[in-house]
């Protein structure tokens, strides 16, 4: 970081830390590098231009880790927090945030979200926090599509928002890794459009939470054809009571209500939610590493924990969607491992008319 770039230190402090548009969305993905990448196409809606060209920088900046604990040194240490006493002296987190006033920022961006200052989700957000409100110039090249140019949107950031002492001499290597970015990535991740932020939380009057975080308009939309039967509170799933709610990648999986977390498992993500209603809840076509919570943890209605998945994510490569079925939690704190017409022979709940009040509550 250019430790003499007193105006980027200073301009935060005019309005509160924290006013931004994020929605610390759930990350998709098995990797730090994948999830970062996700994160700025998918949440934020870049080209893959312009997230290789930021990646070049992070991947230069975090010494190749993608770990936002990373603390500048040779060899680099970690933490958890940003070091104090907070001085100028070394570079903290993804984007190796060096002097006080922009680490001040990050500390006081993380208390604003009740997260860690290492947190991977918050880095990300304070990225684009700083982009929106210090570096409206770089963000503005960042939204162009930039097609087949790597140079400019990894340059523009380097430049700008980083801005290192040796500029020309980091010039090369990060557009080598910036290059080497989008051939791992650039033909594939989630598809942009912003899914994970987009929409709202639908409560029935009875408290049940829509499972997606969606709008009606989207869920009438429908992905490739496929739509979830909004209209009808019969059954409208192929064997047994259940649904296949379709939605596209990234879109956030939410508790339908107060629980606990069990049986998490993956290839595809999929949990148990035992709800405080009675009911047992099963989640499945999740996409892998989306899971946001953990075995055993209490959630409450609404908590995002997790993100729909693929069509791979499906188990026989069929349009992408959230797979949501219900049984007495009397009888069953687990999810039989039944399929198709085998599930007839348990005692599965028709969840249609619990989907149909809140998905009525949606926003439009």
């Amino acid at each position: 970081m250019d430790l003499n770039s007193i105006y980027k230190d200073t301009v935060w402090y005019q309005g509160s830390i924290g006013q931004d548009d994020s929605c610390s969305p759930s990350l998709i993905g098995d990797s730090n590098k994948e999830k970062i990448w996700n994160y700025f196409r998918s949440v934020r809606g870049l080209s893959a231009e312009s997230t290789a060209g930021i990646m070049g920088n992070i991947q230069s900046e975090s010494a190749g880790t993608w770990d936002p604990r990373v603390v500048q040194g040779n060899p680099p240490t970690y933490s958890d927090t940003v070091p104090r006493p907070v001085d100028g002296n070394s570079g903290y987190g993804l984007a190796q945030w060096t002097t006080v006033g922009r680490k001040e920022n990050l500390i006081k961006f993380a208390d604003s979200k009740n997260l860690s200052e290492s947190d991977l989700t918050l880095q990300l957000d304070f990225i684009w926090y700083e982009l929106e409100n210090s570096y409206p110039s770089v963000l503005d090249v960042l939204k162009q599509p930039n097609t087949g140019d790597l140079e400019t949107p990894t340059y523009k950031f380097l430049i700008e928002y980083e801005a290192p002492a040796d500029i020309e001499g980091n010039k090369p290597v990060r557009l080598s890794y910036a290059r080497d970015i989008f051939a791992e990535f650039g033909s594939g991740g989630v598809a942009p459009g912003n899914p994970a932020c987009g929409g709202g939380i639908g409560t029935s009057p009875e408290g049940f939470v829509f499972p997606l975080k969606t709008t009606q308009a989207v869920i009438k939309q429908g992905v490739d054809g496929a739509v979830w039967c909004y209209s009808s509170s019969t059954n409208c799933h192929h064997d047994y009571n259940a649904a296949d709610i379709h939605a596209e990648t990234g879109t956030s999986v939410l508790a339908v209500h107060n629980g606990i977390i069990k049986n998490i498992r993956t290839g595809p993500a999929r949990l148990v939610l035992i709800a405080d209603n009675g009911r047992t809840y099963y989640y499945t076509h999740m996409r892998a590493g989306s899971i946001t919570v953990r075995e055993g943890q209490s959630v409450t209605a609404g908590q995002v924990i997790g993100a729909v998945g693929t069509n791979a994510d499906t188990g026989n490569d069929s349009v992408r969607h959230l797979h949501i079925d219900e049984l007495p939690s009397d009888q069953y704190n687990y999810r039989p491992g039944c399929g198709g017409s085998d599930c007839l022979a348990y005692p599965f709940i028709n969840i249609q008319p619990e989907l149909i009040a809140s998905f009525k509550n949606l926003p439009g």
